[in-house]
């Protein structure tokens, strides 16, 4: 009859502030497709909040799944009882 503590999935989001400039480096190759990288950079630096819209969602995920994961281990030994006493 000991109940213990199981936390369902966290949701996170993630908020930056503004972009005022981005770029990347390495991308195709760097060096051997310099143009690639360039156009590339002008894409995101034309429009960096649709590469973050992008990206967001599975950080977002991995996050999730990951604080879950920790809070979950480190309330496996704990008893509902322990954390909420009733006096």
């Amino acid at each position: 009859g000991v109940e213990y503590l199981n936390f369902e999935k966290f949701n996170v989001k993630i908020q930056i502030g503004a972009i005022r400039s981005a770029s990347l480096s390495g991308l195709f190759g760097g060096a051997k497709s310099p143009i690639l990288q360039e156009i590339a950079n002008s894409i995101i630096r034309s429009q960096p909040e649709f590469l973050l819209s992008e990206i967001y969602p599975p950080i977002e995920n991995h996050l999730s799944e990951t604080f879950t994961t920790i809070a979950n281990k480190l309330a496996t030994s704990a008893t509902f009882d322990e954390v909420f006493p009733l006096q």
